[in-house]
């Protein structure tokens, strides 16, 4: 990236009402809801006729959830993870897809005009609408190279 590009995401982070951790723990909580998927993997495992201990065990075992790793495990973007994304949560991400999915509708997720949303909210819902987004990408890159092959 140019020097130029780092001076221009500098600025935005720094007027930015998200902080580095509201970042990483939206982008990791994105991640581990629809990606990684731990707890409906779990679930899974557990209909298919495993019982909790052996499904928790099992799935924390191949995401590498709850142990901490010396080299990056996983990473999004330039977010890079020593541990399974599904332990960054952010206590808003509920409300946040919530509020993404009545504003994609063109209603306010709070009273009022756009101009009165609050800022931090805004921010917020346009990091989880540009993450459902990238996903929405890949996946139909993924089918398009599937039926390539």
């Amino acid at each position: 990236m140019s020097f130029f590009w780092e001076y221009i995401v500098y600025k935005i982070l720094d007027i930015s009402t998200l902080s580095q951790w509201d970042i990483i723990s939206i982008t990791s909580n994105f991640e581990y809801s629809y990606v990684l998927r731990c707890d409906e993997l779990i679930q899974e495992h557990i209909r298919s006729g495993y019982d909790y201990e052996v499904a928790t065990t099992t799935v924390h075992g191949e995401h590498g959830c709850k142990k901490m790793s010396n080299e990056p495990i996983y990473q999004i973007d330039n977010l890079q993870f020593k541990t399974c994304p599904c332990n960054y949560k952010h206590p808003l991400f509920n409300f946040i897809s919530q509020a993404s999915s009545i504003f994609e509708k063109g209603t306010m997720p709070f009273e009022g005009s756009f101009v009165d949303q609050p800022a931090y909210i805004i921010e917020a819902i346009n990091l989880y609408q540009c993450l459902k987004q990238d996903y929405i990408n890949e996946q139909e890159r993924k089918q398009n190279q599937n039926k390539g092959t």
